[in-house]
């Protein structure tokens, strides 16, 4: 495989690869040589390259991981397709639907497997949610709350071209956010968004509140600063509280509470422990997890969960939710074909 981008997220992308042994990173592009070079001296990366078609045209590349800012994932993404590429690009997929559509489709046309690195729903307290919808575990869901920490000026420090982005926490976050209320409640109808700016040294919205509607069903959606729990879900029997420090507490009426730790994962090395309390180390770990997704899915033939198309779904909601706050509305999810 090959790689494009030496910025921050290389440094936990590129080590969670090593991490599942299945991978051998053969090339690294970066548009700054020099940044490049030291990326791949750290994680033993044999060539760099500062031309991307040049690397794309010399190397032998099973896929490639596209690790750059957003604003690079469109270009790099039909250049792997003109080459015959598999891709995995990290989220969002684009700044704009129309940049998202086009990447879908020019990866269909020339028959490339695209993925889209999408790798919270990886996360185990998300999919033991998941596993006790499905299971009817409390009964049938009534609502449900999710808070996702956006990590404010520690988060710009290391990645200060967020603090430039208009509509910051809609776009960076909301990616994250919407595809956990499409893969732990089902499919989304309709938005209404509302956000907030309380940081000075960021240019558009650090904080939001979506309405989400999933049929009959409201789920808020929470984008702030600071979170008292991660996943709250009431239904017909029961509730289900996912804690700060990833406890899962069930309460089935008539019955006392019963509390899971979903911690199921080890501390990993080549994460700094800024990194580690930055992202959490349930975050950590999901990358890896969803790593292996797109090697299985390799292998076997059979799409992975995040495949394009399916993010594509989930980004439609994410712009859907920005005209919202554009236009004070609801915003329905058809709308977004119109």
């Amino acid at each position: 495989m090959a790689v494009c981008g030496a910025g921050y997220w290389s440094k936990l992308q590129i080590p969670a690869w090593l991490e599942t042994n299945e991978v051998e990173i053969v090339a690294l592009y970066n548009r700054t040589y020099e940044k490049g070079l030291i990326v791949a001296g750290m994680f033993g990366i044999p060539r760099v390259y500062d031309d991307a078609e040049k690397m794309m045209s010399n190397e032998q590349i099973d896929f490639i991981d596209i690790i750059t800012e957003a604003p690079g994932h469109e270009w790099l993404t039909l250049l792997a397709s003109k080459h015959n590429i598999p891709v995995i690009c990290q989220k969002p997929m684009a700044h704009t639907l129309e940049s998202c559509i086009k990447m879908k489709t020019e990866c269909e046309k020339t028959g490339v497997p695209f993925y889209i690195h999408e790798n919270y729903r990886w996360q185990l307290h998300f999919r033991f949610v998941k596993n006790a919808i499905v299971t009817k575990r409390v009964g049938n869901l009534i609502r449900a709350r999710i808070q996702m920490y956006t990590g404010g000026v520690d988060g710009w420090a290391v990645q200060p071209y967020l603090s430039t982005l208009k509509h910051m926490a809609l776009i960076d976050a909301g990616p994250h956010i919407l595809d956990l209320v499409r893969f732990m409640f089902g499919e989304i109808d309709s938005v209404y968004a509302v956000t907030l700016k309380t940081f000075s040294g960021c240019v558009g919205e650090d904080t939001a509140v979506i309405l989400v509607k999933t049929g009959k069903v409201p789920i808020v959606c929470e984008i702030c600063e600071h979170c008292d729990s991660k996943v709250f879900v009431e239904c017909t029997n029961g509730s289900i509280i996912i804690d700060n420090d990833n406890i899962a507490h069930i309460s089935i009426k008539g019955e006392s509470v019963e509390s899971v730790d979903t911690k199921n994962y080890q501390r990993y090395k080549f994460a700094s422990d800024s990194d580690w309390d930055l992202h959490g180390g349930a975050s950590i770990h999901s990358i890896i997890e969803c790593n292996r997704s797109f090697i299985s899915a390799f292998k076997s033939g059979k799409p992975p969960e995040t495949i394009a198309s399916d993010n594509l779904i989930t980004m439609r909601a994410v712009f859907a939710s920005i005209r919202s706050v554009e236009e004070n509305r609801t915003v329905f999810i058809d709308e977004m074909d119109k």
